[in-house]
């Protein structure tokens, strides 16, 4: 199982990190979050757009 074994490993070979931000995030892993994402960039309003 992805959430058990393999996670504890790599977390014993110190081979596991995270980061964290303060700035936008979101998912894309369905069609509703895809279609979310491209009418933020559709309406000039994408907060990830920075130039």
């Amino acid at each position: 199982m992805w959430e058990r074994d393999p996670i504890q490993q790599l977390t014993k070979d110190n081979q596991l990190m995270g980061y964290r931000h303060d700035r936008f995030w979101s998912c894309m892993d369905t069609l509703k979050e895809k279609s979310y994402l491209e009418e933020l960039w559709q309406s000039m309003k994408a907060p990830w757009k920075v130039w």
